[in-house]
């Protein structure tokens, strides 16, 4: 009987003195440790030894403030908190610098007034400083839900009256835009630069922080001088700092801006993957005139229906936001009209408000808007996303489609209407080969890539390259556009 034949060994070996080969084990291959886990760590430890001086100094007590805040949000708001969120809070009790990186809808809002549920923060505020009057106003409704005391402080509401309100310690959360933080005639300033108030102040928050590099140039230069309001902070007032669309750059400029030394201070990058939003990118026949790529707002059976499935659709141009309305308008019947509206800076503040709020409550199925939508529009049940034509960058398309699908247990579509130019390669005819591909129109790099992804490629990969995200998707993903994508699953 023959005995099978064994397979050679791979393993490297050594010859002794009486010629016996002794195999020598292979040095485990380790690989590279990831420069999250560095970060992840240093920032736990920079917690933990918070706590230790807290604790020896004050007799704090990490458990027991955290049940506190557990307990509160509970009663208060009805959900119970996630770790990292109460981890942010413990940051800004303890006065130690933090940064919040997340996918829109995971609950950044509510990290900013967590700490308040707490009996030592009796007395004393955070101030917010919210890039847009109507995502002002909207979490100053949820705050006053939870049973504080907030207020919206821009030019519509900017008196003396509630200024002096503000400076005796009215409200717990005060919520500003940056020109009236950094404007030449600053009466915030100058509330700031008092003592009295200044010790009250418990936290700095900057919402929506890629604001600061998106629009810290010549649009809202207020942004870029946020590091003086920083200076007037007393040592033990935190800073916050929170977005879903930060890239490593942009978040590098964001710690310059507002004089946060990211070696000293608290990281939480959880990614910005969406694992309920299926991404797609459809091709225009044409540019500006293509309003017929928007056929699929109109179901085939929409005599039968009594609403429409809800949804945005970005526009960069206001009039061709409304070109587009009248368009849908003549192949809707008359009975939608009035749940299809646009939503722009051109529309007054009162209207904005009837028109969100339609939107919000489900009498207005459609809206047509421009980025005075494009942040903090936390309506959990938007089923799709449309951006007509390309827009500045990826991180802009990502911070629109964000707001698909914010109630997790909703699947929702992303779709970015790409035009003509964007593929049409310029003297096509007269490159040689190996020359370099240039476009009619010259995209971001980053946005380039991911229009330009083979079939066999996974969006979410060259979003998570793009944004730097930490490896290891949270959760189950849902069915990507590619169904040849390895991480194409069903709910």
């Amino acid at each position: 009987m023959h005995s099978e034949p064994r397979a050679a060994s791979i393993a490297p070996s050594i010859s002794t003195s009486e010629g016996r080969d002794i195999a020598i084990e292979p040095t485990p291959v380790i690989p590279p440790v990831s420069h999250h886990v560095h970060v992840r760590e240093r920032s736990y430890k920079l917690l933990e030894d918070a706590r230790i001086r807290a604790r020896d100094a004050k007799k704090y007590s990490s458990h027991g403030t955290r049940q506190t805040m557990i307990e509160q949000c509970q009663k208060r708001a009805n959900v119970t908190p996630y770790p990292e969120q109460l981890d942010l809070a413990e940051c800004m009790l303890l006065g130690l610098d933090a940064t919040s990186i997340a996918g829109t809808g995971w609950g950044k809002t509510l990290t900013f007034v967590l700490p308040l549920f707490v009996p030592q923060s009796k007395g004393k505020m955070v101030i917010i400083v919210s890039p847009l009057n109507a995502l002002e106003d909207d979490q100053a409704e949820r705050f006053k839900k939870m049973g504080l005391k907030a207020v919206a402080l821009n030019g519509d509401t900017n008196t003396p009256e509630l200024l002096k309100d503000i400076e005796k310690g009215t409200y717990d959360v005060i919520l500003v835009g940056p020109k009236l933080l950094t404007g030449e005639r600053s009466t915030v300033r100058d509330l700031l630069s008092k003592p009295h108030f200044n010790r009250r102040v418990l936290g700095f928050v900057i919402d929506e922080a890629h604001c600061i590099c998106q629009w810290g140039g010549s649009f809202r230069q207020e942004y870029s001088q946020l590091a003086v309001v920083r200076a007037l902070l007393s040592t033990v007032t935190s800073i916050l700092v929170t977005s879903a669309t930060m890239t490593p750059v942009v978040l590098e400029n964001t710690w310059k801006s507002v004089l946060i030394d990211p070696e000293k201070s608290f990281v939480l990058n959880l990614g910005n993957d969406r694992r309920n939003i299926e991404w797609r990118v459809e091709s225009m026949t044409a540019g500006k005139a293509d309003l017929g790529c928007l056929q699929f707002l109109v179901p085939e059976n929409v005599e039968e229906l009594i609403s429409l499935p809800k949804t945005m659709v970005f526009f960069d141009d206001i009039f061709q936001s409304q070109k587009a309305r009248r368009w849908l308008l003549e192949r809707l019947p008359k009975r939608f009209h009035e749940r299809v509206k646009c939503y722009n800076a051109r529309l007054g503040d009162q209207t904005k408000k009837f028109v969100m709020k339609g939107f919000r409550k489900g009498t207005i199925d459609i809206l047509l808007t421009t980025e005075a939508a494009g942040m903090g529009c936390d309506i959990p049940d938007i089923v799709r996303v449309v951006q007509y034509m390309t827009p500045e960058s990826l991180g802009v398309w990502i911070q629109r489609a964000g707001r698909a699908g914010r109630s997790p247990g909703i699947r929702a579509v992303a779709i970015l209407l790409v035009e003509t130019s964007v593929f049409a390669e310029k003297g096509k005819k007269d490159r040689k080969e190996g020359d370099t591909i240039t476009y009619v129109k010259t995209l971001e790099p980053g946005l380039r890539k991911y229009v330009d992804a083979p079939e066999d490629q996974c969006r979410r990969d060259i979003v998570d390259e793009y944004f730097d995200n930490p490896p290891g998707r949270r959760g189950m993903l849902v069915v990507c556009a590619s169904i040849s994508c390895a991480h194409t699953k069903h709910l």
